[in-house]
């Protein structure tokens, strides 16, 4: 479900709220203070890191890889541009990453899951854009406020809110295996211990 509130713009504009600043901007794209500019250079290694640590539902795509030219034994298969990272399933145990491409033993059309690179606000989960929020005003910390704590302070509420949105994410998993571990939800992890779910 598209959440069409959030944008570029809002996303920085509540980093800068997180900072205790009262700028507002009105265009991330176009806005020339100081903090947009530092907001832009920081957005797209931010949002690459974040993406890349977890297999976030909005961002999983599957494609097919043709295959390329055989060398000493070895197929290469290209990537899609838009792959942040691949997915190894046990199908393609034997294949490894090299640059963007896949290589290994020759074979035909492969077929894989990979998280795409989604710089689409409106298209993230709830979860995921006040993990994006917290991790930009975590970076712009020091150049805004000079204050080292703030930042500090602000990657440790970053990392809590991680843990919350992909465990949000992996209740909608079911029984898919991700990287060959299933992710579970805390429920079915108490009920499985013995004890009785009390929740959060």
């Amino acid at each position: 479900m598209r959440n069409d509130a959030a944008s570029h713009t809002s996303v920085a504009n509540a980093a800068l709220a997180e900072l205790g600043s009262t700028e507002n901007l009105t265009s991330f794209d176009l806005d020339e203070s100081s903090s947009a500019f530092r907001a832009r250079a920081l957005w797209k290694g931010i949002l690459l890191a974040l993406l890349a640590r977890h297999p976030w539902n909005f961002a999983l795509r599957r494609a097919q890889l043709n295959p390329g030219a055989l060398v000493d034994g070895i197929r290469s298969w290209q990537l899609p541009q838009d792959c942040v990272r691949w997915l190894p399933d046990d199908r393609l145990a034997s294949m490894e990453r090299e640059g963007d491409t896949l290589v290994g033993r020759d074979r035909d059309a492969v077929h894989i899951r990979y998280i795409a690179y989604v710089d689409d606000p409106a298209l993230w989960s709830p979860g995921f854009v006040r993990v994006m929020t917290l991790e930009l005003a975590a970076a712009m910390a020091e150049g805004v406020t000079q204050s080292e704590g703030i930042k500090n302070s602000l990657l440790e509420r970053s990392a809590m809110e991680l843990r919350a949105a992909r465990r949000v994410d992996g209740l909608e998993t079911g029984a898919r295996r991700r990287e060959g571990v299933t992710v579970r939800s805390d429920w079915l992890n108490a009920r499985s211990r013995g004890y009785a779910w009390r929740g959060r």
